[in-house]
């Protein structure tokens, strides 16, 4: 049936394609295993097709929803990082703005016309006070730009800790007597070119034209000569390269311990996360069905008891993207439950049967179906043979490869299959 990928082993023309229009990675998951793991429940099926009804009329809300969910990290798979101990403040940061997320969420579920439906429901299973603290903790503690890695320093706003802020106060104040250090030695020398800077082989230097060089005081230590310039050290700067990078390094075994103790405390909010992970796939999938069903034209389904298949108008869900589909009826139940289906090569018959199968399957993962109306009636198994190969090696001929798999559909299907 093609369902995530066609015959050839691409994922285009294949049915997940066709009606995949999530903006996450964890609604195209859900969406996904919904395709793979269709369902018998009722009343999962019932609530999934309310949600899809709701978000199909509701296209300003839907549209709104899909462009607050497209902003979403992949929440399942930051909890399993954050776990494993191998998330760094990028992925902290990336938790903090998706949590963010959910009042915004709420309120569109919530104070319009979705707060009918079943929709605000998947909102129920997050402690929304749990998942508004953690967020306000990485608010007050992750700098909004933090370094790449978790021992670089400054990954931490001001005002998280006491001992951090003071670091960080001696570290600037060191740094503010470097940047005005050129400044002064024109001044005090009278020299016209001056700069100080620093590289990983000199250290802190500081630069003076050649012209000048001659100049400089004898408390100077020249340590190279370049083609326009000379560099010297200063006793009284390289005190104070030593005090920088003393504090650079007290700095970041610091940042590095709190680091370590905040993201121990975001793993043991790990369920939570995986929670609101869920709950913005799901809605991200009802987005993505009713998104489709809007655009073309697709009908809700009546689920009723196996053995009934009532379908007028009905098209090929992919087919139809492709070409212009001509649609069809099929009526089977309980006394016409058999249909002999005839005709030339090329000439529609496999594309009928795939049309009944993929219209049942999207009935039984709770989405609209490519038809003016349908009647479904929720089955246990849908089997079909379409075509075949020889496989001569084994000794298979083509009628023997269709008689064994003909035989394999009648010994595993009950009276509730299609």
């Amino acid at each position: 049936l093609e369902l995530v990928e066609t015959m050839q082993g691409d994922s285009d023309g294949s049915l997940l394609a066709t009606v995949d229009h999530t903006v996450t990675s964890p609604g195209r998951r859900l969406l996904r295993e919904w395709l793979t793991r269709p369902r018998r429940d009722r009343a999962t099926l019932d609530r999934r097709l309310d949600s899809v009804a709701a978000l199909a009329s509701a296209a300003l809300g839907r549209q709104r929803l899909q462009e607050t969910l497209a902003t979403a990290a992949d929440l399942e798979r930051l909890a399993s990082r954050v776990a494993s101990g191998s998330a760094g403040a990028g992925e902290l940061l990336s938790i903090r703005e998706t949590l963010a997320l959910l009042p915004d969420i709420a309120a569109e579920l919530t104070d319009g016309e979705l707060a009918e439906s079943p929709l605000p429901a998947v909102l129920d299973d997050i402690d929304r006070e749990a998942a508004a603290d953690l967020r306000e903790t990485l608010a007050e503690a992750i700098a909004d730009d933090p370094p790449q890695t978790v021992t670089q320093g400054g990954l931490f706003k001001r005002g998280y800790h006491d001992d951090l802020d003071e670091l960080i106060d001696q570290h600037e104040a060191a740094k503010e007597w470097i940047d005005g250090l050129a400044d002064r030695l024109k001044r005090k020398h009278g020299l016209g070119h001056v700069s100080v800077g620093r590289n990983k082989t000199d250290g802190y230097y500081v630069q003076v034209g050649q012209s000048e060089a001659d100049a400089v005081p004898d408390s100077f230590s020249h340590v190279k000569t370049l083609k326009n310039s000379k560099r010297f050290v200063t006793d009284e700067l390289a005190e104070r390269e030593r005090e920088i990078l003393r504090l650079e390094e007290q700095r970041g075994d610091l940042e590095y311990e709190l680091f370590e103790a905040l993201r121990e405390e975001v793993a043991t909010k790990s369920a939570l996360l995986q929670d609101v992970g869920r709950a913005i796939a799901r809605i991200d999938a009802y987005c993505s069905l009713a998104t489709h069903a809007a655009a073309n034209g697709w009908c809700r389904p009546r689920l009723a008891e196996p053995g009934e298949l009532d379908i007028d108008a009905g098209r090929h869900p992919v087919v139809e993207q492709t070409t212009e589909f001509v649609p069809n009826d099929l009526r089977l139940d309980r006394e016409r439950g058999f249909l002999l289906v005839t005709g030339p090569n090329m000439s529609g018959k496999s594309t009928y049967m795939r049309q009944a199968a993929l219209i049942t399957l999207l009935a039984q993962i709770g989405s609209f179906v490519p038809a003016d109306a349908a009647t479904v009636g929720v089955v246990d198994g849908i089997y079909t043979r379409v075509g075949a190969l020889d496989e001569l090696a084994q000794g298979r001929s083509t009628f023997m490869v269709e008689m064994q798999e003909l035989s394999n559909i009648l010994h595993s299907a009950t009276d509730e299959s299609l």
